[in-house]
């Protein structure tokens, strides 16, 4: 799954999934990349999550590297916000048909791209 499925680990549960999966700690796993529990349920907060939560979100390629999720789900927690915050892998190629209006999206994003 890696970066570019991350936040269907992070939303399954919010959209009505039973369940998602994670590793249970930081050295195991089935996959290269796999995402920790105690990431999703301590920085992502999956449990708390609902359908009517807002979805923020950076796109990168890479985004791994990105501060940007711990510094505004802390935030969202602090203010006690109904969101999260996300890293989503795009490539450059890619992003021109990954967004037809950014108005019309429910979506919103930080685009960290360098040319």
């Amino acid at each position: 799954m890696g970066e570019v499925g991350f936040p269907t680990r992070v939303l399954s549960l919010a959209c009505g999934g039973l369940y998602t999966y994670a590793a249970p700690l930081a050295a195991e796993g089935t996959a290269a990349g796999q995402v920790q529990s105690s990431h999703l349920r301590h920085l992502y907060h999956v449990e708390k999550l609902s359908r009517s939560s807002k979805v923020y979100g950076v796109i990168a390629d890479p985004v791994r590297h990105s501060i940007s999720p711990a510094v505004h789900n802390r935030a969202f927690r602090a203010r006690r916000v109904d969101a999260v915050y996300l890293p989503f892998r795009v490539p450059p190629i890619s992003l021109g048909t990954s967004f037809t209006s950014p108005k019309a999206s429910p979506w919103r994003f930080q685009c960290h791209y360098s040319s």
